[in-house]
């Protein structure tokens, strides 16, 4: 994090009124123009005849990403049924230099250099289709059943798919920090303190808006420290039921979020919502803590009756 050299001396002295050179020079309806004195610091910015000039965001933007990428399919049981494995792995970087730091009127000579707030450096995905070990074609369970039989245990198919990755760099409140702690928490990021909100002497005491004269020193997003992500898994089971040679029916049953796992949302980052507390229906609210809004949907179970033909 950038170091604080703020000088209150330097900043009184750039505040301070001087003659304006340019008081009835420039149309007194102009913003130069129109006072015969002007802070100081209005005259020492280039072309200084047009006032205070700067952007928020460079129209020469780059952006870049890299990756590797991993992939791999496994069928570990025969041709026509069996257990089919694919997995995909991406481990990658996505970093941009769109964006000032301090944008108008005293816009940095150049943009930071910072992670995408869609950057994800891990993400993983394993999914299959396993034809149940049992019923016509199986190698050991009920190969061979009666008819009456087979119409309960043939052609029974489990489907997943598994997906897990990191979560968005946080973003941090625009101003000033002045503390020397990182802005991950002691032990890790909790619910009830995501990003370091000063302890006890409240977040206000090193979260502030920038004094006079002085300039944010906080980037947009870090990379070290994520929102939240939870894994998630998705699961099928279905049961062909033949009815003629071109034609059958599909049971099916569908579980998404099978292990209702809930993934809430990023933590508050306005530090003047204060402290940390305890609500009394055990949420969490102020600076830095995450509130239990759930993001996902809770566990979806659908049945599902298909002919084919």
């Amino acid at each position: 994090m950038q170091q604080n050299n703020y000088n209150p001396n330097l900043a009184s002295a750039l505040s301070a009124q001087v003659p304006n050179p340019y008081y009835g020079v420039l149309p007194a309806t102009t913003s130069v123009g129109g006072s015969p004195t002007t802070s100081a610091v209005n005259l020492l910015v280039p072309l200084s005849q047009y006032g205070l000039i700067g952007d928020w965001t460079d129209p020469f933007g780059k952006s870049w990403f890299d990756a590797l990428e991993v992939k791999l399919d496994k069928r570990l049981v025969g041709t026509s049924r069996g257990l089919s494995l694919q997995l995909a792995y991406t481990y990658s970087k996505t970093m941009i230099r769109t964006n000032y730091r301090n944008g108008w009127p005293w816009t940095d000579p150049h943009p930071m250099y910072e992670p995408a707030n869609w950057d994800r450096t891990h993400m993983f995905t394993l999914s299959g289709e396993w034809d149940l070990p049992f019923g016509k074609g199986a190698k050991y369970l009920l190969p061979n059943p009666s008819r009456a039989l087979g119409a309960v245990v043939n052609d029974w198919r489990l489907n997943w798919v598994f997906s897990d990755s990191s979560g968005f760099p946080e973003y941090l409140p625009g101003g000033w920090y002045t503390s020397k702690h990182s802005f991950v928490p002691d032990g890790g990021p909790t619910y009830q303190q995501w990003i370091y909100n000063c302890g006890s002497a409240g977040p206000l005491s090193c979260w502030t808006s920038p004094p006079n004269q002085a300039q944010g020193n906080l980037p947009d997003d870090v990379s070290y420290l994520r929102q939240p992500y939870i894994p998630n898994l998705d699961l099928s089971l279905e049961k062909n039921i033949p009815v003629t040679e071109s034609k059958r029916l599909q049971l099916r049953a569908d579980a998404f979020n099978l292990m209702n796992t809930p993934l809430f949302p990023a933590p508050d980052t306005n530090p003047y919502d204060g402290a940390a507390v305890r609500n009394d229906n055990g949420t969490w609210s102020g600076f830095g803590t995450i509130n239990f809004y759930q993001q996902n949907f809770p566990r979806i179970v659908q049945l599902s009756l298909k002919f084919i033909f």
